[in-house]
């Protein structure tokens, strides 16, 4: 099977072509950046609040629909595609911290060779909180996350 970078959910899938064109106006999204059993990192992108509120619900769909029980979760935040093709990211994730600036530029230098991306938002956790990154979740823990206010 072919390594697919990008995972669009709800209603992101709307918001790109088949090769993953850059949005011609400004749009956010949340993002996640997951890894599964044998496979690359890759990110998951939904709009806000459309229909998931909360990264973990769009994460547990996710894994509903594919039948995965475990993944790996790098962090998460917000991601701003704006009008002139550059990519910006900020804040983190409430239930899996903020992601490496160095992972996500990793993830979108794949999909998108040629854009501006600046990671100077992001929040970054102090260096003890590291015990987040790499982090495995299983599909129950998921839920639970999911249904969290």
């Amino acid at each position: 099977m072919k390594y697919q970078p990008l995972v669009l959910i709800g209603e992101a899938e709307k918001c790109f072509d088949e090769q993953y064109t850059l949005p011609s106006i400004e749009t956010d999204f949340k993002f996640l950046i997951i890894e599964e059993p044998n496979e690359l990192p890759k990110l998951l992108l939904m709009l806000l609040d459309k229909p998931f509120r909360l990264h973990a619900q769009a994460l547990n769909q996710y894994m509903d629909d594919k039948g995965i029980s475990n993944i790996i979760v790098r962090g998460g935040g917000y991601i701003r595609f704006y009008e002139d093709g550059s990519i910006g990211a900020f804040g983190t994730s409430f239930a899996f911290k903020s992601a490496v600036p160095e992972q996500l530029e990793s993830c979108i230098s794949v999909i998108w060779p040629s854009a501006d991306v600046n990671t100077d938002d992001l929040e970054h956790l102090p260096d003890h909180d590291f015990k987040y990154y790499h982090r495995s979740y299983s599909i129950d823990k998921i839920a639970e996350e999911a249904k969290k206010e």
